[in-house]
């Protein structure tokens, strides 16, 4: 007899549980790491970069920085630019990929609601050039984080697209 009571109160607890409406239960949603966020939002902005079509005829080479935030919904705020390369059509194909981004929600764990992002996007003719263009982005990188805590927040993303030939 203890069986058969035990089998209908733990099959009547099943059939409980059971019944709580889904709706009502619990959804855990995995929030992405830094590193899943660079990749993904890398891919995007690679996408958009090789969409604007970089014309060699710009003579295009340089490093481009554009600095923005993510807007509630995922989409690039505040896009500003943080260092020019010297080819303003170079400079304004940067901001339009970034302005075209829509992969940046949800942003990363422990990311403020300011949190700054910082698109490197290097442009080189050769891949001597492409080796001196990353050294140097290197060094500036450096010395920019070594400025202040503020500029350590700064999460970077770095693409090399290559010139449509």
């Amino acid at each position: 007899m203890n069986k058969i009571a035990v089998f209908a109160i733990s099959l009547a607890v099943t059939a409980s549980v059971l019944a709580v409406p889904i709706a009502s239960q619990e959804i855990v949603v995995s929030p992405r790491s830094d590193t899943t966020f660079v990749e993904e939002v890398s891919q995007d902005l690679e996408a958009r970069l090789a969409a604007t079509r970089i014309d060699p005829r710009w003579d295009a080479k340089g490093i481009v920085q554009v600095r923005f935030q993510a807007g509630d919904d995922g989409r690039p705020t505040n896009i500003a630019m943080y260092r020019s390369s010297g080819n303003s059509q170079l400079d304004r194909a940067a901001r339009r990929a970034v302005s075209g981004l829509t992969s940046l929600d949800p942003m990363p764990v422990g990311s403020s609601d300011d949190q700054v992002i910082q698109a490197n996007i290097l442009v080189a003719s050769s891949d001597a050039q492409m080796a001196r263009l990353t050294r140097k982005l290197a060094r500036d990188e450096a010395a920019r984080i070594a400025r202040s805590p503020r500029e350590r927040a700064v999460l970077a993303l770095t693409l090399a697209p290559r010139p449509v030939s």
